[in-house]
């Protein structure tokens, strides 16, 4: 049986987040310098910022963990916040969607949730035994 591992792409994730890590520093100390921010508003910023960063990172840290793989007939998708099964009898359908640009979003609906894929997954290893 032929086995296929995709990983996730993190790009889209990383850019956004070093720009925004890097940018509101310089732009809320000038601001706090030349404006005079209350204390409040400066702690209240601050705050904003640690907790959006340890955010970042969280989602970073699970984005990099994130595995589809396809192995005897199921998809399995892994990450640090566990381990789901998708066995073929599970999948009540399977549909394909595009978006404006044209990439391929698939959709697999289940009983209970709706599972998308797009080509944030990549193809990773293929074994074929």
């Amino acid at each position: 049986m032929a086995e296929h591992d995709y990983i996730y792409h993190l790009r889209p994730l990383f850019v956004p987040a070093v720009f925004f890590l890097v940018l509101y520093p310089l732009i809320i100390i000038p601001v706090h310098l030349f404006g005079s921010l209350p204390a409040l508003e400066v702690g209240l910023l601050a705050g904003i910022y640690v907790v959006t960063a340890l955010g970042l990172i969280f989602i970073l840290i699970v984005g990099k963990s994130k595995r589809v793989r396809i192995e005897d007939q199921q998809i399995v998708f892994h990450s640090l916040l566990g381990t789901k099964v998708l066995k073929p009898r599970a999948i009540q359908r399977v549909a394909f969607y595009y978006d404006r640009k044209g990439r391929e979003i698939v959709q697999i609906r289940t009983d209970k949730n709706d599972y998308y894929l797009n080509e944030y997954y990549k193809h990773f290893h293929q074994a074929i035994p």
